[in-house]
């Protein structure tokens, strides 16, 4: 679980309490930031399958931490977002996992959808 900058203390500890064998992960800590500002984690990595984890290139983590993460999961690198979106470039990336297999994606990303499903996928 990422501990981001703008993530809710009391949610931390009651998640710390209920699920004592998730690590925590800081996020300033593992991972570069482009700007210096609080920031959503979600859209930094996303785990698509008990495997699997698509991370933005944006916000790559560092060389020690990347090895650490491919002992345990596959790094996939998403393409970039078909949209204009003015919050976020990595936007398109709010999936919704709901099996191994199966997820929701926004429809307007096409090249998103060929991507996941050239995995295996089915957006």
């Amino acid at each position: 679980c990422m501990e981001s900058m703008v993530s809710n203390g009391v949610y931390h500890e009651w998640f710390r309490r209920e699920f004592p064998e998730v690590e925590f992960i800081p996020f300033r800590r593992y991972f570069y930031s482009e700007v210096d500002v609080p920031m959503h984690s979600d859209a930094s990595y996303v785990t698509l399958d008990s495997n699997t984890i698509m991370m933005a290139p944006e916000q790559m983590p560092d060389p020690e931490t990347i090895r650490k993460v491919q002992e345990r999961y596959r790094i996939l690198i998403p393409p970039r977002s078909d949209l204009p979106n003015p919050t976020s470039r990595r936007y398109h990336l709010n999936t919704l996992s709901l099996d191994e297999k199966r997820m929701l994606v926004n429809a307007q990303e096409k090249t998103m959808i060929k991507w996941l499903e050239s995995y295996g996928y089915k957006p």
